[in-house]
């Protein structure tokens, strides 16, 4: 099961299902006592923070968006009809990319990796650097325990950090960015957006921030 991005509880760690699993998110919220950030206008550049492991979180600004998809979009499910506004009233931080292989082991001292060094799926990559692949095959709990043991650090206690799973509609309003297309990138996804299918015929992840429009983020 793959990992992915954190959400701080002032303080985001979401999973989401993929091909091999759970991916673990990471991200985080600002708490009561922090400072609310009024909405930005488009093209704003976000505050960037980076913790004691090396995990880089945006500020995402407080705001509103509509959940759900258009009636026009040919792949909406019922449970995403209507599309109704919804308020987010405070700002929060969530992790840029995945949660690696090496931030994992470092909180965690393990790595269940499918494709890490002692994973069954190490023969398919070879003697391949997995430390900055997004971690993969982790449970709910692990990434449950990853947030309690990463907000136990003392550098993490010391700030005054928490970090938890986003909600789901933290998550969705991240994601769209601003946008009200079915992607952030507009209405089609292409390669040159995002790395996947032709991009990936190992079948196996990429380093974290490997592709151009993830650095450029």
């Amino acid at each position: 099961m793959p990992v992915s991005n954190l959400l701080l509880d002032r303080g985001r760690f979401s999973t989401r299902s993929s091909r091999l699993g759970w991916v673990l998110c990471v991200g985080f919220l600002i708490c009561s006592t922090g400072r609310i950030r009024a909405e930005e206008p488009p093209g704003t550049p976000l505050p960037r923070y980076t913790n004691s492991v090396g995990m880089a979180l945006v500020e995402i600004p407080a705001g509103s968006f509509l959940r759900g998809a258009a009636p026009t979009d040919p792949d909406a499910g019922d449970d995403e009809l209507p599309a109704r506004e919804i308020l987010v009233p405070r700002s929060f931080w969530m992790g840029v990319h995945e949660v690696t292989q090496s931030q994992f082991e470092r909180v965690m001292g393990t790595n269940p990796a499918w494709f890490g060094p002692q994973g069954p799926g190490r023969p398919l990559v070879g003697n391949a650097d997995t430390s900055d692949w997004p971690l993969d095959n982790a449970s709910w709990r692990d990434a449950v325990e990853f947030c309690r043991r990463l907000s136990d650090l003392p550098a993490e206690r010391e700030a005054r950090r928490r970090y938890r799973l986003p909600r789901e509609f933290e998550w969705e309003y991240a994601c769209r960015a601003g946008t009200t297309s079915r992607f952030a990138f507009g209405d089609q996804l292409q390669t040159s957006q995002a790395c996947f299918g032709i991009l990936l015929p190992e079948g196996h992840p990429q380093r974290v921030a490997a592709h151009q429009r993830d650095v450029e983020r």
